[in-house]
């Protein structure tokens, strides 16, 4: 039991660093954008489109391969978790688009637009052999 707790210490930590972006490689810019109007219409469910957008300010390319959008603590319509995976390059000074859609899904049908859409994204990156995640949480994204 005694050897057991120092591993599992290194195992968590280990895990937990390997999601830290290295401290050589400057903090991406990244933004969530909807694309089109929140409309239910006659349905509890809709696709909303979105961009994602995502400016490298390291000196080395990003390597995009994941994105994740979710919206916590919506209470009139939320949006299906929806992972997109890619392998998209962005140089250094580059700014890329990435469009992605998800299914929302209303209280009631026909419902309106009470709550401004809370957004998580997550993106996973790979740069200079390591790979971590950026969160972003925007609470303005609707329209």
């Amino acid at each position: 039991m005694r050897n057991l707790l120092p591993s599992a210490l290194i195992l968590t930590l280990a895990c937990a660093s390997a999601s830290t972006r290295p401290a050589t490689i400057a903090e991406p810019e990244i933004s969530v954008r909807q694309a089109g109007p929140t409309f239910f219409g006659t349905s509890a469910a809709t696709t909303l489109s979105f961009n994602v957008l995502v400016t490298n300010h390291a000196n080395v390319p990003l390597h995009l391969r994941e994105i994740e959008l979710s919206s916590p603590g919506m209470t009139h319509y939320v949006i299906q978790r929806t992972i997109k995976r890619l392998d998209e390059v962005i140089p250094p000074g580059a700014t890329r688009q990435v469009g992605m859609e998800a299914n929302a899904y209303a209280e009631a049908p026909r419902a309106e637009r009470f709550e401004p859409l809370n957004i998580r994204a997550v993106l996973r990156f790979e740069a200079a052999g390591k790979s971590w995640r950026e969160v972003v949480l925007d609470q303005s994204v609707g329209s």
